[in-house]
């Protein structure tokens, strides 16, 4: 990566001196994590974002998905599921699929926040 340092700190609109390779290094607090294959990068949001707005936004957004969830596995568990065509119940248990993955990503980002 270092001889992409160039590359990173223009696409990634950033001083050189704000830019740190490593082959490790601890995670900072309040930072959002991002993570591709062996590379970690970390963005400390300290001062560059509200904290506790961004938090209540994420815990709202987990609580719909929360409630999304409930309901879809009620739907899936009753008789609808034996009632419904196999394309309409294949269909709620994809968007199933798709909330919770979804909502584990939420949690992530929450967690990285501190």
């Amino acid at each position: 990566l270092e001889s992409q340092r160039d590359v990173l700190t223009f696409l990634a609109r950033l001083d050189d001196d704000r830019l740190t390779i490593a082959d490790s290094i601890a995670a900072p607090d309040q930072a959002l994590t991002l993570s591709l294959g062996e590379i970690t990068c970390y963005l400390p949001l300290a001062g560059m974002v509200d904290l506790e707005k961004e938090q209540a936004r994420l815990q709202a957004e987990l609580a719909d998905a929360d409630k999304e969830i409930a309901r879809l596995r009620k739907l899936l568990s009753g008789p609808f599921a034996q009632r419904a065509p196999a394309d309409v119940v294949q269909r709620e248990r994809d968007k199933l699929a798709q909330i919770e993955a979804s909502h584990a990503r939420i949690g992530e980002r929450l967690a990285s926040l501190g």
